[in-house]
């Protein structure tokens, strides 16, 4: 699989820098993005310092996207940040690839409306999603018709779902999943390669031990 830096887009806009998207930050530097729009109109707060692991206590009280921001500057990596301190409307206009680590089905539904009136600028839109121990990664190209319509079944209202506000000390590795799966489809999709629309995983699950009966044969505990 051919895989070279040069085929990034113009732009990449992450939007929400919690649990998820400080995460996703340090994929897409690794996979040697040069330039990452970052969208959040949080200020970073003492609890997010644990698990959010880009803010330094001088960050306390400041936006979530300059702390992004002097993270980078700190670490020395060759990336550049735009940061944007305000959340994305509905008539925001994006470009390239567009990836929404938000907490809620309502700020989901507003970027969704951006994405769609922007869809023939936007190769790929990934919406990561994580819920106690439940991760759910949605890869969307914008402009195919099946995809959307399956998309659009997924944003139910915030009543109907959990989500959680951030990562806890408890499931860090919730985050992490969803990161790892949007460098993996990233990876693939600037290949050229197919990827899954939708990824749904229960990690709690998934590290079940396995309870070994007699030789050659298994079962979940």
């Amino acid at each position: 699989m051919a895989y070279t830096v040069d085929r990034w887009p113009d732009a990449i806009h992450l939007i929400g820098v919690g649990g998820i998207g400080t995460h996703v930050l340090l994929a897409l530097i690794e996979l040697g993005a040069k330039e990452v729009h970052v969208w959040d109109d949080d200020i970073v707060s003492a609890h997010n310092r644990p698990n959010q692991f880009v803010y330094a206590k001088g960050d306390i009280g400041e936006p979530k996207v300059y702390g992004v921001q002097q993270f980078v500057e700190r670490q020395g990596y060759d990336v550049t940040i735009v940061p944007h301190a305000e959340r994305v409307a509905g008539n925001t206009v994006l470009e390239g690839i567009v990836i929404s680590g938000v907490d809620t089905m309502s700020s989901r539904k507003v970027i969704w409306e951006s994405v769609s009136r922007s869809a023939s600028f936007i190769p790929v839109y990934i919406d990561g999603r994580i819920g106690d121990e439940y991760v759910y990664v949605l890869t969307i190209d914008p402009c195919d018709p099946l995809q959307t319509e399956r998309y659009q079944k997924t944003l139910l209202g915030d009543n109907d779902v959990r989500d959680l506000s951030c990562t806890t000390r408890e499931n860090p590795h919730a985050a992490l999943t969803v990161a790892a799966t949007v460098s993996t489809h990233l990876t693939l999709r600037l290949a050229g390669e197919p990827v899954k629309d939708a990824v749904y995983r229960n990690l709690k699950r998934e590290a079940t031990p396995i309870v070994q009966h007699k030789p050659g044969v298994t079962e979940q505990e």
